[in-house]
């Protein structure tokens, strides 16, 4: 038996199986993949491998078989410098982001979206998952349908602030959806974390994801 691996466009393997193995006991093998991305572009493809058999005085034969998609990209530029590292992820899997209630630096933010979750038809971010998206005029459009007849009786001091989050495909729909005025420092804790999570977790536009409060 011998082990082929192909990573599709932009991605090379090196297969670390040992090739001829005979049937019988169990072998190990690793396969390394380095991907090829270009500036602020991404690739997703699947690996193939392709196991073949052969012995002597038989027709080879063998079977193949695709992992799931992988995604890699470097995205995560400011205006002149990159602020994440390039990295692989896979899209098909949603992270979860979470926040603590008992955490000083951000438990109003979490305390307005575990009532939220409860409140809200679907419970959004806990049942079903919250979708980024990174448009920023419609960021500021959905932040504007939850806010802009909020009361906010010290805005130096205080944020209205708003669940599903006005990055998410789910914000902006003032009847399916909670604003809080808090305070500004909390609520800008929580938002840096979150961008901090979509850093970390490689949470690109479209993509899924939980929200769990502890």
């Amino acid at each position: 038996m011998s082990v082929s691996v192909g990573g599709g466009k932009g991605v090379k393997t090196a297969v670390k199986f040992p090739q001829g193995s005979t049937l019988g006991p169990a072998h190990k093998g690793t396969v390394g993949y380095a991907a090829s991305v270009a500036k602020k572009k991404q690739l997703t493809s699947s690996a193939s491998y392709r196991f073949t058999f052969t012995e002597p005085g038989y027709t080879p034969g063998g079977f193949t078989y695709n992992s799931a998609k992988y995604r890699c990209d470097d995205t995560f530029w400011g205006p002149t410098k990159r602020t994440k590292n390039p990295g692989c992820v896979f899209p098909s899997f949603a992270p979860t982001f979470t926040l603590s209630r008992s955490d000083r630096q951000v438990r109003q933010s979490a305390s307005h979206i575990y009532d939220a979750q409860r409140k809200i038809t679907g419970h959004p971010g806990a049942s079903t998952p919250l979708h980024r998206i990174t448009d920023a005029k419609t960021i500021a459009a959905h932040r504007k349908a939850m806010c802009a007849k909020v009361h906010n009786p010290n805005p130096s001091k205080y944020d209205c602030d708003e669940y599903p989050f006005a990055a998410s495909k789910e914000g902006g729909n003032p009847r399916r959806g909670s604003t809080r005025i808090i305070s500004a420092g909390d609520n800008r804790s929580a938002g840096a974390r979150l961008g901090g999570f979509y850093k970390s977790q490689r949470v690109l536009n479209g993509d899924a994801y939980y929200v769990h409060i502890k």
